[in-house]
């Protein structure tokens, strides 16, 4: 993330709680991988991955819409999931930690459209 881009100890703090959701998202969604239909499998993946956009992010406009991004993500993840009628052992585990992933990034999504 640019040094242009104020961080403030609330801002922070959101970033930190998405670091964990999305690191025990992976540990929950790895448990089922070999489960998982193709498409439930595509959007994990970039949930994922979606958290490497944070290291080139030049400014608070662009941060906001990346954040707007993910949110975009995550919401399809959870559609996906909450619609599945796969059998998975961690499905509300996984649906719960999508849904605090949203939150924490609404949060963050928020500190930046006031700026």
């Amino acid at each position: 993330m640019n040094n242009k881009i104020p961080m403030t100890e609330k801002i922070a703090g959101e970033i930190v709680k998405i670091c964990f959701d999305v690191s025990e998202f992976s540990k929950l969604y790895d448990q089922e991988h070999p489960k998982n239909p193709s498409k439930l499998f595509e959007i994990s993946e970039e949930i994922k991955k979606g958290f490497k956009w944070f290291t080139n992010i030049d400014s608070e406009n662009e941060m906001y819409l990346k954040t707007n991004e993910y949110i975009h993500s995550v919401n399809k993840a959870l559609e996906l999931y909450q619609d599945s009628n796969v059998v998975m052992k961690n499905k509300d585990k996984i649906i719960l930690q999508l849904t605090q992933l949203q939150l924490h990034l609404s949060n963050l999504k928020k500190e930046f459209s006031t700026k």
